[in-house]
């Protein structure tokens, strides 16, 4: 009867090992595929992320462009555009930025004898910022130097649209 229970102790030994030796492997493994999930998950990132720069290059041209067709002199200032983003969400941020800027254009910077007057210089500045912020999302600022919008002349158009009775 000895015999056996020294036996079976020393097959409990034996199966003790195996499991730690296992227990040991399957930690290593689970350390390794982690790893590789890790790299695989910052690959797949480089290969979705793209800086601002993608669609911002032809901005200089469209400011020049709209700014001349207004008689205006704009100068586009970019902050930023190494920041990084996901491709897709740059292809559909491309046309409201082109649209933010041309409001800039149109209702915001005056005309050279306007700002002239204004002792501002001849030029107006449009500046496109964009951070990275802590909470790994983007912030996109577009200001201009110009007036800004005219209260009255709103006023006056709604009031000649029919949106509001004066």
């Amino acid at each position: 009867m000895l015999e056996f229970f020294d036996w079976g102790y020393e097959h409990i030994k034996l199966v003790e090992s195996k499991i730690t030796a296992l227990v040991k492997s399957t930690v290593q493994d689970y350390r390794s595929i982690g790893g590789l999930v890790d790299s695989f998950l910052d690959n797949m990132k480089k290969t979705l992320m793209f800086p601002f720069s993608l669609i911002l290059e032809g901005f200089p041209k469209i400011v020049r462009d709209l700014a001349r067709n207004e008689g205006k002199n704009v100068e586009l200032m970019i902050y930023g555009a190494e920041v990084e983003i996901e491709k897709h969400i740059l292809e559909l941020m491309k046309n409201p930025l082109i649209h933010l800027i041309r409001n800039c254009i149109d209702h915001g910077i005056e005309r050279p004898e306007g700002r002239k007057q204004k002792n501002k210089p001849l030029s107006g500045t449009i500046m496109l910022t964009i951070s990275q912020m802590d909470t790994g999302k983007v912030e996109i600022c577009i200001s201009d130097d110009g007036a800004g919008i005219d209260s009255k002349k709103v006023k006056e158009s709604a009031i000649g649209h029919g949106i509001i009775s004066s």
